[in-house]
């Protein structure tokens, strides 16, 4: 059972790591780094933990040095480099179990080019770290670097809430347009004159 469950674990190698089986290694299932993706790995931590740069900001870098994802993607989204790092298996820990299944959430509405009623009827949700069964990988980073990042990307997002501006709109994200299906924004905008006054309006 405890192979089983670190072939389970280590298969979905992430980005710097390839997966060796049972068969390739003749004993037990492993990481083997990729020195080139390690660097790149090193370097995003740094970047966000030293620098204290945003993960925008990380990605537009990514993209300049025309470093591709680990499906050969040109652009990397921004969930992926906030899942890297948070990705245990860096400091040498690749934990196993970091999702189960529940009820499934309401949805204020349906998603663009979905069905009303979806066929799922669970959601997702993260563990914590005492619902997962961790293994021992070659680490790439410090514990120490891994909380740094940690921090800062909490601190990221904090000044972003701080620093967003403008009105907030009732019904922004739940109108969808029939045509397209994209959901509806609220802009705000400037019109004619009015007793002396440029008249102000917003609208979706």
């Amino acid at each position: 059972a405890a192979q089983r469950g670190s072939v389970n674990v280590l298969s979905g190698a992430p980005y710097g790591y390839r997966y060796l089986s049972v068969k390739e290694t003749g004993g037990e299932a492993r990481y083997e780094i990729i020195p080139d993706e390690a660097r790149i790995v090193v370097q995003v931590f740094e970047w966000v933990g030293v620098d204290a740069l945003s993960i925008g900001e990380v990605r537009r870098r990514l993209h300049e040095q025309g470093i591709k994802t680990q499906k050969g993607k040109d652009w990397w989204d921004r969930t992926t480099i906030w899942g890297m790092l948070r990705n245990t298996a860096y400091t040498g820990s690749a934990g196993f179990g970091k999702t189960r299944v529940g009820e499934r959430l309401p949805q204020l509405r349906p998603q663009r080019g979905q069905a009303e009623q979806p066929r799922k009827a669970y959601s997702t949700y993260a563990t914590s770290s005492e619902e997962q069964t961790f293994i021992p990988v070659p680490a790439l980073i410090s514990k120490e670097l891994f909380e740094t990042v940690g921090e800062q990307l909490a601190e990221n997002k904090r000044r972003n809430r701080q620093g967003r501006r403008g009105a907030r709109y009732l019904l922004q994200g739940l109108l969808q347009c029939a045509c397209c299906g994209y959901s509806f924004y609220g802009k705000p905008s400037r019109g004619g004159r009015v007793q002396g006054r440029t008249r102000r309006y917003t609208y979706y």
